[in-house]
């Protein structure tokens, strides 16, 4: 499947203070046993609550058997649904009747499954694309553990409550943002409503799927809006919401989970419209360096003296930050060492990392801005036959010494080994 590039969206913004994103550990009005909030471009935590408690995340489970249906399976694929996965969907799990032996595309399932939350829909899907639904949990397992939810483990497609079937908010952000990555997962779950096709069992269906997000349906703000993804209930799971909203280009992601059912079932979309609404309130995109901003001037080797280096910034820098508040940016540049002429304009000549209250905000190439070519050779003069001449003598006369220091050097050389040599043979004839 296609990916959405996920890019860093720039805005403009003070370029003299803010604060970098800390997550917030303490509640925020939010009374469940756990949430989190994130942004979608980064994935940074902009707060949350109890993030790795481990809970059941009930239907929001099908955020990840939608993942591997649209990896591993078509749309227009047809399925067929069999009696055990019409019928074994858990305690008041949610469904829409399908009947044994009814075929169906993946689209109306898959469409079924995340907005009108349908459980057989998930078993349906899982037994077509796996040799059995184990197979399936097994695949989702896997996936899980690739996309880093360490905390996570599946028994079932749909989210039927198993207590060996669990999961944590900050986990289950993780699976969302991966799935909110895949177009065909984005469009399907900001629908409002869905009409099924005919099937061979049913010719037509008495109403429209409409979505169990009532926060999609009816956000109850107009700080942001609303482009998916996933509610959960079952009574030891409680109410979970996964959700996702945008303001000027920024997307943001909220999990909560675990919300006691006695507060009733808006609570859970009340709590989560709270941490958005932080979010867009108190966090955007802040552009902390420009590119082709001039950062200084640096000396070449060997380069012309008159000729000084420009240095730029090769690219931008945005963090997503608060926007009030915070301490200065510091840079720290590095360059080429040594950097010796010639240099060409658009030449990386070193790089430069730029901190916030000692976090790395980012690095990126510093380039020249202007040519520096080598400094020509300097000036021999030349000399007249006179001054050839008299520079001549000397030299001459050094030569000679060297020869006759050699010719003493060499003769006292061979007069030490005749001596030793005439020693030998005195010697050889006293003792024959």
């Amino acid at each position: 499947m296609k990916r959405i590039n996920i890019l860093l969206v720039i805005l403009a913004a003070s370029l003299l203070y803010f604060k970098p994103v800390a997550a917030v550990t303490d509640p925020i009005e939010v009374n469940a046993k756990s949430y989190i909030l994130i942004d979608t471009r980064t994935g940074q935590v902009l707060c949350e609550y109890n993030a790795d408690e481990r809970l059941y995340p009930a239907s929001t489970t099908k955020i990840m058997t939608a993942i591997l249906a649209l990896e591993n399976g078509r749309l227009d694929q047809v399925m067929t649904a069999s009696a055990e996965a019409c019928y074994d969907i858990g305690k008041d799990g949610m469904n829409i009747g399908i009947i044994p032996d009814e075929k169906l595309v993946m689209e109306d399932l898959i469409n079924a499954m995340l907005i009108q939350s349908a459980n057989e829909t998930a078993n349906i899907i899982a037994e077509n694309l796996a040799g059995s639904r184990q197979e399936f949990v097994d695949m989702m397992n896997r996936k899980a553990e690739e996309l880093g939810a360490g905390n996570t483990h599946f028994t079932n497609p749909c989210g039927a409550h198993d207590d060996n079937h669990y999961t944590t908010a900050r986990d289950m952000s993780k699976i969302a943002l991966y799935a909110m990555t895949i177009p065909e997962f984005r469009e399907i779950v900001k629908k409002e409503s869905y009409e099924m096709s005919p099937t061979n069992k049913h010719p037509s269906w008495d109403t429209l799927l409409y979505s169990t997000n009532k926060l999609l349906r009816n956000p109850n703000t107009n700080k942001f809006k609303v482009t998916g993804i996933k509610t959960g209930y079952t009574n030891p799971a409680g109410y979970c919401l996964v959700a996702s909203a945008e303001k000027d280009g920024l997307e943001l992601i909220s999990v909560v989970m675990g919300v006691d059912p006695s507060q009733g079932f808006d609570s859970v979309f009340k709590y989560s419209r709270t941490l958005l609404e932080y979010g867009f309130d108190n966090f955007g995109f802040v552009e902390i360096v420009k590119e082709g901003k001039v950062v200084g001037s640096v000396t070449v080797n060997n380069g012309d003296k008159d000729v000084p280096l420009n240095v730029l910034t090769a690219d931008n820098i945005t963090v997503l930050a608060k926007i009030t508040g915070g301490g200065p940016v510091v840079k720290e540049e590095k360059f080429i060492r040594p950097l010796k002429a010639p240099v060409n304009k658009g030449d990386i000549v070193g790089y430069a990392e730029y901190w916030v209250d000692g976090v790395k905000a980012g690095k990126i190439n510093l380039i020249a801005e202007n040519n520096v070519y080598k400094a020509a050779a300097p000036d021999i003069p030349l000399l007249s036959v006179e001054e050839v001449k008299d520079s001549a003598v000397p030299s001459f006369l050094k030569i000679i010494a060297y020869v006759l220091l050699t010719v003493v050097v060499l003769f006292l050389i061979l007069k030490i080994i005749v001596m030793i040599h005439n020693r030998k043979v005195r010697r050889r004839r006293l003792y024959h």
